[in-house]
């Protein structure tokens, strides 16, 4: 592979008759990014392996991540040995949630040779409410309030609560609240019942609560 590649043609019977491109130009490798593809779930906290297949004598790469569908790209590790064809994501807790993500490989020595993951894939955060954790006896009043408390991993931005009168059967939105914030005052509800829940869910994902 080069930057600088030229070509010549000689005449198989005389040698001193030759012709070579007046300029230069690039000899490319190829990449492709095979894991992870749309509609992959990885987890934060959780190593997730990023393949991808190289054609040519490519060196080393550069890889990058984007939580917001390719407008802006994060690096995750630079000069990787591109023969193996494979790197270990440690994704850790502060890392960007996002349902719309994607992995880019640029060649080092080269970057017009890129590649993009095909689809988006999402990367999940957790979150775990912290109180109420059942066996709370709660008092209607009219203005009494209580909390709702929650920890999280991800850099979700923000989260949306809901009440369940049924058990968890079906669920009532209460209002979207910053992530970071990790707690909200609810007014208690005229909800005399045993089998109220409350749950904590991403904006963006509700599937993380």
């Amino acid at each position: 592979l080069s930057k600088q590649a030229k070509v010549q043609v000689i005449q198989s019977d005389n040698y001193n008759a030759s012709n070579q491109s007046q300029n230069v130009f690039d000899l490319r490798g190829n990449l492709t990014v095979d894991v992870p593809t749309g509609g992959d779930n990885l987890t934060v906290g959780t190593p997730a392996y990023i393949n991808w297949t190289r054609v040519g004598n490519v060196s080393t790469v550069k890889i990058e991540y984007s939580y917001d569908g390719g407008a802006s790209w994060k690096s995750l590790g630079t000069s990787i040995n591109a023969s193996n064809q494979t790197w270990t994501w440690s994704i850790n807790a502060s890392e960007n949630t996002s349902v719309i993500g994607k992995i880019k490989l640029t060649d080092e020595d080269n970057t017009n040779t890129t590649a993009t993951s095909t689809g988006n894939f999402s990367v999940k955060g957790s979150i775990n409410v912290v109180i109420p954790n059942g066996g709370e006896a709660l008092t209607y009043d009219g203005s009494s309030q209580t909390y709702i408390n929650w920890t999280k991993t991800g850099t979700m931005e923000n989260v949306t609560l809901y009440y369940s009168t049924n058990n968890g059967s079906s669920w009532n939105t209460v209002t979207n609240v910053t992530a970071s914030n990790l707690t909200y005052n609810l007014t208690i509800p005229n909800l005399i019942g045993g089998d109220l829940n409350v749950k904590v869910a991403d904006q963006d994902d509700p599937t993380v609560n």
